[in-house]
């Protein structure tokens, strides 16, 4: 079991890996930026193991954000959870989650993984059973693939 928590304030181009093998490991990544434009937040999370929880929080008060989030999950029961925002975004992220019961959902454990702002593209590729992707884009020109294989599989897109 491990535990890695990143918090980054910086004015541009924060980049962050984290590489977890094992049970029960835990990364938190929270980018934020308040008054640089063009942040540019890159985040990498990858976790090989069952129960593990990755969380990526980018956000950027400023004018075109454009924040990055990639995040590995291969096994059992793992949790990712997403929030990205910024005014003018072009956030990108790219979920993919290989094995049975896992999640991609929003903090709390209810709602939705939000991308908040303008031109978003998020993927989501969850291979194996009892998987679930909730996903919510606020604003104009977002896309949204979610790709499921596997049996019971459930995926929620909001787009407003």
């Amino acid at each position: 079991s491990n535990q890695a928590t990143v918090d980054q304030v910086s004015s541009k181009n924060a980049r962050v890996d984290v590489l977890q093998y094992g049970t029960s490991n835990n990364a938190t990544v929270d980018q934020f930026n308040q008054t640089t434009i063009d942040p540019n937040h890159k985040a990498y999370v990858r976790q090989d193991g069952t129960t593990n929880f990755a969380y990526v929080d980018q956000s950027a008060g400023v004018v075109a954000a454009q924040n990055d989030a990639d995040v590995r999950q291969v096994g059992t029961s793992n949790v990712a959870r997403l929030d990205q925002d910024g005014l003018e975004g072009g956030h990108t992220a790219d979920i993919r989650q290989d094995g049975t019961g896992n999640r991609l959902e929003a903090l709390g454990g209810g709602g939705f993984a939000l991308q908040a702002g303008d031109g978003h593209t998020l993927m989501v590729d969850q291979s194996g059973n009892q998987n679930r992707a909730q996903v919510s884009q606020l604003g104009v020109g977002n896309t949204a693939d979610v790709d499921q294989s596997g049996t019971g599989n459930t995926a929620i897109v909001n787009q407003n």
